[in-house]
């Protein structure tokens, strides 16, 4: 459990006009740009912490008249927190094991982006009374997130244990492609 102390750093970042450019800051979400080595900070990591830790964030930006639209993709980020990302160079053994590992997590992440840009979808016309219910849903999926992210690395065993980790990540290479119509890269209308 000690493991899992600051593993976890989870906040909203508004990312400018809704784009998502990486920059020094963050790194966004991509099926074909997987998180490197240059995308963490370098540090000594105390022996009871994991020597890498990637974090995340969900940002969202939704105004005024956007209720009426049949697509928030857009509007919805999966970012890799780069300033809080940190790895001990020194204690890893397998670097690209462990990379592999972070990647993996910043694709569960964007499982819960997904889920979320459906739910509000499903839920436009909640907009028409205000915001709140954005904050409440992004409270609920990073609640969702953070609990599934913490029983995959218990039950990998931090990645360590192979059979467990095809197993996770076929589940997650699944459910990523049956919500391809959330991915951030579909722009058209969507119908539910």
């Amino acid at each position: 459990m000690k493991n899992l102390i600051g593993l976890v750093l989870l906040f909203m970042v508004t990312v400018a006009n809704g784009q998502c450019i990486d920059d020094h800051r963050y790194k966004c979400w991509s099926k074909v740009d997987p998180v490197d080595l240059s995308d963490f900070k370098k540090v000594e990591i105390d022996e009871a912490f994991l020597p890498v830790q990637g974090q995340f964030g969900i940002s969202y930006e939704v105004k005024n008249f956007e209720v009426f639209k049949k697509n928030f993709n857009k509007n919805v980020k999966n970012i890799f927190l780069k300033r809080s990302s940190e790895v001990d160079t020194a204690r890893v053994k397998d670097m690209k094991g462990n990379l592999a590992f972070v990647q993996l997590q910043f694709d569960l992440a964007e499982i819960h982006v997904r889920e979320f840009r459906k739910k509000i979808l499903l839920n436009r016309k909640k907009l028409l009374k205000g915001f709140d219910f954005l904050e409440n849903l992004q409270e609920e999926t990073l609640t969702n997130f953070t609990n599934e992210k913490r029983q995959l690395i218990e039950e990998t065993k931090n990645g360590a244990n192979q059979e467990v980790l095809k197993q996770w990540k076929d589940d997650i290479a699944s459910r990523l492609a049956g919500m391809e119509i959330f991915s951030a890269w579909n722009k058209k209308k969507i119908k539910i």
